[in-house]
């Protein structure tokens, strides 16, 4: 299966990398996976690094639980953006530092349901005790009392990265030279505060943040059952491309939801072309798309204070020893 929002590196220096990129249990892969692929880790330390605009909260907690549970130890570096359920799963790290630019933002948890209102209120009744629960997370190494952080998940906190420094959900800062900051243009368009200095997709209709395929979606995944997602492949005119299967709600069978094609065989063109032959709307990957709004990271870079690579491959990152080197400091 193609992992398109994790990756593991099991390192032979005693240290595994562990990449999280994308949005956390789209396009089918949950993190039964992940959490699978972290426990076949051996490594002494793990080396996390995060750029993610969060994803399906059971699936956050259940990431979060495996990494406090990992003999190793973990350090946390937030790399572009950590929101929603990718910020408490940083929460796990015996330390945390945020890059240069970096962001994190704290919410309440959202949840779909269909049904009368018993089932409603009984949905609302679940979101509310997972609200304690992510407040929880919080307050275990941030300090301070769950309703505090259940005050603030509802404000929809967002933090540049001294502020979260300050909030003590980081340890400290880290400079640039160490961890190079990859700044994702996701679609945020689910939040309803991102500051204006956090970029997003400009067309939140058409937006992939994967930089490797192009997308073909043909029905909103909010119509399907979550965890229903299936991933297969198929074959056209000798070219694989992958196909996006679920469930959709209130129905027994499975449905194509979207299509994806691998940017190093299908050109944006011919991917453009197979996507409205079959009424889907295209999505190119993220590397191809010209009209994304400008990044503060960008400008960043343009004062060289930052450095930006396409694919994230960084040498395992020692705290400790960077606050020696003085490439790293402790949260003031």
């Amino acid at each position: 299966m193609n992992r398109t929002w994790y990756e593991i590196r099991d390192a032979a220096d005693g240290a595994a990398e562990v990449l999280l990129y994308d949005e956390i249990g789209s396009w089918g892969i949950t993190a039964a996976e992940f959490v699978k692929d972290l426990r076949g880790i051996k490594a002494n330390t793990i080396n996390l690094r995060v750029n993610s605009p969060g994803g399906d909260v059971f699936d956050g907690v259940a990431i979060y639980n495996s990494l406090k549970s990992h003999k190793a130890a973990v350090n946390v570096v937030v790399e572009g953006l950590a929101a929603s359920s990718a910020s408490f799963i940083t929460q796990a790290g015996d330390t945390v530092l945020m890059a240069a630019g970096s962001t994190m933002m704290i919410h309440e948890p959202h949840g779909l349901t269909m049904g009368d209102a018993g089932d409603m209120a009984k949905m609302a009744e679940t979101l509310d005790k997972m609200g304690d629960t992510i407040a929880s997370l919080y307050a275990g190494r941030a300090g301070g009392t769950e309703a505090e952080w259940r005050d603030r998940m509802r404000a929809e906190t967002w933090y540049r990265a001294q502020e979260a420094v300050t909030a003590n959900l980081a340890d400290g800062l880290v400079q640039t030279a160490q961890a190079r900051n990859q700044m994702g243009i996701f679609n945020l368009s689910q939040f309803r505060n991102v500051p204006d200095w956090v970029p997003q997709a400009a067309d939140s209709s058409i937006q992939n943040p994967y930089p490797n395929e192009h997308a073909c979606r043909l029905r909103d995944p909010g119509d399907f059952q979550p965890d229903s997602f299936r991933r297969t492949s198929r074959d056209h005119e000798g070219k694989r491309y992958d196909v996006i299967m679920g469930r959709p709600k209130g129905e027994s069978t499975m449905a194509e939801q979207a299509y994806r094609y691998p940017k190093d065989t299908w050109d944006a063109g011919l991917a453009r072309s197979h996507c409205e032959d079959h009424d889907g709307s295209f999505e190119a990957a993220s590397g191809d798309q010209a009209d994304a709004p400008p990044s503060p990271l960008m400008e960043a870079v343009k004062e060289g204070v930052a450095a930006v690579v396409k694919k994230p491959g960084l040498p395992p990152f020692d705290f400790k020893q960077a606050v020696k080197a003085g490439t790293a400091r402790e949260g003031e």
